[in-house]
């Protein structure tokens, strides 16, 4: 109970801090293992991606300790209102409430390898050329590219929409720093993405998520180094 109430009092305090942070605000990186059985990726793609990330961050404490007391540890409800300090029907409630956010920012489906190759291939086709001819065929029309730098390395400091705004982002900026960095492709935040490395140092990751018809309808691009730092350990899953 102490370390759960100790872990809420962290969540406030990071919270307040993103009011003051440079630009937008991702979750960091992690890495993931491209071997995962199709249920593994299932999982992956309802528990790591950016997105599940995202949409955790921005519940509120105390949902997010129930929520994850509840559906991560099994936690009985009487203990974890017991732990919070709350009647038990608050605590369901909260539960409850975290599920139903959740349930709408997050998508439960695992997108083939050999698709999320082929998407990958003509993103960094689009780079290398300039043509994004191809590679636009393949966005969502509700696609986003996110960027953070944290005020510490230059990114875009608004999220850009629509596959005519981020073609034109890949052609105009992405285009002409293709010779600066060596780019790999690796699995992260539960699909595949890209580490850029210069002068053998990590620059930036691309994490990528795709619709259910196999479309990328997301891009995160982390060039905080702050947050680069465990890019290349060992994966989490």
């Amino acid at each position: 109970a102490t370390c759960t109430r100790r872990c809420i009092d962290v969540l406030r305090s990071s919270r307040r801090k993103r009011t003051m942070y440079v630009g937008q605000w991702l979750p960091e990186p992690v890495n993931t293992s491209p071997a995962a059985s199709p249920d593994a990726r299932l999982m992956m793609s309802s528990s790591v991606t950016t997105a599940f990330l995202l949409m955790l961050e921005r519940l509120t404490p105390k949902e997010r300790s129930a929520y994850l007391l509840r559906e991560v540890f099994d936690v009985p409800y009487p203990e974890i209102a017991q732990t919070l300090s709350l009647r038990e029907a608050t605590v369901r409630k909260l539960v409850s409430r975290a599920l139903a956010n959740l349930a709408k920012e997050t998508q439960r489906h695992a997108t083939p390898v050999e698709r999320q190759q082929q998407l990958l291939a003509a993103f960094e086709s689009a780079v290398v050329t300039g043509d994004t001819t191809d590679f636009a065929k393949l966005l969502a029309d509700d696609i986003e590219l996110w960027a953070d730098g944290g005020g510490k390395a230059t990114a875009i400091n608004r999220t850009l929409r629509g596959p005519k705004e981020i073609a034109g982002f890949v052609a105009k900026l992405l285009h002409h720093q293709r010779e600066t960095n060596i780019r790999t492709v690796t699995s992260i935040n539960g699909g595949l993405g890209i580490v850029a490395e210069q002068d053998g140092r990590t620059i930036s990751t691309l994490a990528c998520e795709f619709d259910a018809a196999g479309q990328l309808c997301r891009m995160y691009i982390m060039r905080n180094p702050d947050k680069l730092t465990r890019v290349g350990q060992p994966p989490i899953l």
